[in-house]
């Protein structure tokens, strides 16, 4: 995921992603951050629903 510069002064955000995916029943096997930027891997099987879950949240706008 890319967010853009304001995400930086939003506190909470990836912790919002995290537990959407929680949510979803999607575990993350690996998550690297780095402004701008937020990396996650999961396994290949959840990788359609992470998607889908991903591009809901982007459609609310948290960020």
């Amino acid at each position: 995921m890319f967010f853009p510069e304001t995400a930086n002064k939003t506190k909470g955000i990836v912790a919002y992603v995290a537990s959407q995916l929680a949510i979803e029943d999607i575990n993350m096997v690996e998550m690297l951050t780095g402004t701008p930027e937020l990396i996650i891997y999961v396994d290949e099987n959840d990788l359609l629903k992470a998607y889908n879950a991903i591009q809901r949240m982007k459609r609310k706008d948290y960020y």
